[in-house]
């Protein structure tokens, strides 16, 4: 006691103790400050530079399995912006939305909405290769409005298609120009058609789903009573299946005209032939394949005048992680036909895998989170759409369906169906001018993709047939139904399986030809040299 009387006094005591917490209570509310960059929620006002509200947001998509999270967007050509509402049902602490080359959670572009204790704040931010999320130093995420409203919170927001920060996303836009045009049917060819539509979205709530794609004037494609089956082939995608065996009647609307146009357009395949010579070694990072057309394919069978390319759809299996497709003359490099560097077979061309997730508890900063440690999911929308109307189709019109009528889905992986329709007799030569895919409601989640096939010019009769494509008691004429006529999203060759790795580009083109694929691969010979001379 003593020594407390002589060298301090209570009142010091007292005043140091103060000093403390209040040294501390400075340190706490530092660390729940947000960064300079963020936007404080609460103090939010009208952006000067934004249209003004409502905006109308005429594409949806709900991004859980609950329709919890709601995204919806608009896009602005014009100002090459996309604007997004996102409405969260429940909102607690906060909600993390992002973009990522095939949906991963490491290395993504994200916006974030959190609750940093007694403020909110949001901003752009990214994930690292472990999935810490960090503010990025160029924020290009322009917060609009933030609202508490009956059915839940609604975040509006926008940014543009590119923003030149490597850190960011690119959202490219994939539709066919308005002087596309795919041929079907015609002298030559045949009337089995299967287009492969890809739906890879887990308990998508939706009543219907139309993909549509149409052709300008002078260019479309073709029907003819020469010959008079049209097949149908489905493939389901079943890894997120449930209350299986179900039923399934999707199939494709054909919008037709007898006013011909001025060229009947074509598909060619191009890339590798389907070979396990086409294989990767193991432990690779990365390993590149090459198919190639040849100068003495094109030189023999297309016009002197050369084609037209109008548009082009890549496609591999699980393996592939980019493509590209380069047009080369005399040996160099003129121009590049396609390219994709951030390719997913889970969902193709010009779409964007969005990854979301809600924050279950304040974040001191917003450094504290990692996507890894929090309950996320993955959806898969087309965001960028042509921004002209649908298109006016010509007064002569018609309209055929072809849908695969009760189809047995069973409780498996993956499911094949086959269905042979045959065609009006008195139809005569037509060209389509539009096509549409028709999901049954309810299957927007299995239906995998639906291709359109050919079969040989001499079949003049198809027995009809809705089955499985690997069933043994199938008509065995129908393996001759294998001229790819249209290929829409994945352009999948049917009946190859999605572990059974494949790289090639559909090009749709004008005027048609012969020339239907143009691919290559490795010399066996060569290769068993390679393997004996490694060994």
């Amino acid at each position: 006691m003593k020594l407390f009387n002589k060298d301090l006094r209570l009142q010091d005591i007292t005043i140091m103790y103060f000093t403390g917490l209040a040294a501390l209570m400075v340190i706490l509310v530092a660390s729940y400050q947000a960064p300079s960059n963020a936007v404080d929620v609460s103090s939010l006002k009208p952006s000067p530079s934004s249209p003004l509200l409502p905006l109308p947001m005429p594409f949806r998509m709900p991004l859980d399995p609950r329709g919890d999270l709601l995204l919806a967007w608009n896009i602005s050509y014009a100002s090459q912006e996309v604007y997004m509402q996102l409405r969260v049902a429940e909102v607690r602490h906060g909600v993390v939305l992002g973009m990522s080359d095939r949906g991963e959670l490491t290395n993504a572009d994200l916006v974030v909405l959190w609750d940093a204790g007694t403020k909110s704040y949001f901003g752009d931010a990214w994930s690292d290769s472990e999935g810490r999320v960090s503010l990025d130093s160029q924020q290009d995420y322009e917060l609009i409005e933030a609202k508490q409203k009956a059915d839940g919170f609604y975040l509006l927001f926008k940014r543009p298609f590119s923003t030149c920060d490597p850190r960011d996303y690119v959202i490219e836009a994939f539709y066919y120009p308005p002087d596309a045009g795919l041929a079907i049917g015609g002298p030559g060819s045949s009337r089995f058609l299967r287009l492969e539509v890809h739906y890879h979205n887990p308990l998508l709530i939706s009543t219907e789903q139309y993909a549509q794609v149409h052709w300008d004037d002078f260019a479309g494609e073709v029907l003819n009573t020469l010959y008079n089956t049209a097949p149908i082939s489905m493939h389901c995608n079943q890894s997120t299946a449930r209350l299986f065996p179900r039923h399934d009647s999707s199939g494709i609307r054909l919008h037709y005209t007898p006013s011909l146009r001025r060229y009947d357009a074509g598909i060619m395949e191009l890339g590798l032939v389907y070979t396990p010579i086409m294989a990767i070694p193991p432990k690779q990072h990365t390993f590149y394949l090459t198919g190639y057309c040849t100068s003495k394919c094109t030189r023999t069978a297309l016009p002197p005048g050369g084609i037209y390319v109008f548009a082009s759809q890549l496609h591999t299996h699980l393996a592939g992680r980019g493509v590209k497709t380069v047009l080369v003359r005399g040996g160099k490099e003129l121009e590049v036909v396609q390219e994709d560097q951030h390719f997913s077979t889970d969902y193709q061309e010009g779409t964007v895998h969005i990854i979301y997730g809600l924050l279950d508890q304040p974040l001191a900063s917003l450094e504290d989170l990692n996507l890894s440690r929090i309950h996320t999911g993955v959806q898969r929308i087309l965001m960028l759409r042509p921004d002209t109307p649908s298109p006016t189709l010509p007064p002569d019109v018609q309209t055929l369906d072809v849908l695969a009528p009760n189809a047995i889905i069973p409780n498996q992986e993956t499911t094949y169906w086959c269905f042979i329709q045959k065609l009006p007799d008195d139809m005569t030569k037509n060209h389509i001018v539009m096509y549409e895919s028709v999901i049954t409601p309810g299957n927007e989640a299995i239906v995998h993709h639906i291709e359109v096939f050919e079969c040989a010019p001499d079949l003049r009769e198809v027995p009809q047939y809705s089955g499985s494509c690997d069933d043994k008691m199938k008509p065995k004429n129908i393996n001759f139904c294998r001229h790819v006529l249209a290929a829409w999203a994945m352009g999948a060759e049917g009946g190859f399986g999605i572990m059974e790795e494949m790289c090639v580009n559909y090009i749709h083109y004008y005027p048609r030809t012969q020339l239907e694929l143009c691919k290559s691969h490795v010399d066996p010979g060569y290769l068993q040299k390679y393997f004996n001379f490694i060994n």
